[in-house]
């Protein structure tokens, strides 16, 4: 009987042990994965900055502006304007007007030296076209523009309407009329679509407000055959709506 008990008392004492080890192993295990799993976690969001600062220094703003952008491109911005750049879309959100102005002159800071590689590049172009091909015109000569303008006059349907822009005001009835008898037919006929620009918005909830008003341009943005962009060019413009259209090959001229 003591044998036995003795016997037993071991048993527990080896199963005890075993038990102890086999739970001490799996808090170990545990305790790995959860290391592993904030490691990564750390790791990933270090990436984000990372990645977040080289995104922001592309556009000359602060890391801090680039998650404020993303956040705005995640709202209703991103509906209206797919694709807008991080500054104007933060100009576009600043709170005040020295936020607004300081974004204004990094836009054209921006702009202008992208010009000036574009003008740079095209000078380029415009050297090796002479030493490659010196006696081959680049440009149409007037006897050709005079014949497609008389074909064109001939048969409309000869011309291929690149994109249309088109310019309103916030509060203006005959631009409302403008968007219900004509802006349908100008998405089917331009090959790239509209550029539409709202004159008079203060803020997002004004833009919000007048697309409620129009749901075929949200239809059209949401296609991809319409974008919403700032309108800071035709602030001044007098007479609205305005429409202008760029035929394939020419410049863009005003039709109303």
């Amino acid at each position: 009987m003591k044998k036995k008990m003795v016997y037993n008392s071991i048993l527990l004492a080896v199963l005890g042990l075993l038990v102890s080890s086999g739970y001490y192993k799996l808090a170990a295990q545990q305790t790995a994965e959860e290391t592993v799993e904030r490691e990564t976690e750390i790791e990933r969001t270090q990436s984000a900055k990372t990645t977040a600062a080289a995104e922001a220094a592309k556009w000359g703003v602060t890391a801090k502006d680039w998650t404020k952008y993303e956040r705005i491109m995640k709202g209703p911005r991103g509906m209206w304007s797919p694709g807008l750049d991080p500054i104007t879309a933060l100009g576009v959100a600043a709170e005040t007007q020295a936020e607004r102005r300081w974004y204004a002159e990094l836009f054209v800071r921006t702009e202008f030296a992208k010009v000036e590689r574009e003008l740079a590049f095209q000078r380029e172009v415009a050297a090796a076209w002479k030493r490659l091909y010196p006696e081959t015109p680049r440009v149409r000569d007037f006897a050709s523009t005079r014949a497609r303008a008389q074909r064109a006059e001939r048969d409309p349907a000869t011309i291929e309407i690149e994109r249309y822009a088109l310019v309103v005001r916030i509060a203006c009835p005959e631009c409302d009329a403008i968007m219900a008898t004509r802006f349908s037919q100008m998405i089917d006929d331009a090959k790239n679509g509209v550029d539409l620009y709202v004159v008079g918005t203060d803020s997002d909830a004004q833009v919000a407000g007048w697309l409620k008003r129009h749901p075929k341009v949200v239809a059209a943005i949401e296609a991809g055959v319409a974008r919403l962009k700032s309108s800071a060019e035709f602030e001044k413009l007098k007479k609205f709506p305005a429409i202008y259209r760029k035929d394939r090959g020419e410049l863009w001229r005003r039709l109303l």
